[in-house]
């Protein structure tokens, strides 16, 4: 299992991110499960809000 933070969510699907493109191809190669909390969901949606 990987955790997932905000910051690589935000990467994945925010292309202007600066990490966007890294964060994608990760998030794109990677087969095994994701993980995250409540907590990161909620900051990711805050966080794209605010974009």
């Amino acid at each position: 299992m990987i955790f997932v933070d905000t910051s690589a969510w935000v990467g994945v699907f925010d292309e202007e991110d600066r990490i966007s493109g890294a964060a994608q191809e990760w998030y794109c190669a990677n087969g095994g499960p994701l993980v995250t909390t409540d907590y990161v969901v909620d900051e990711t949606v805050a966080t794209a809000r605010i974009a």
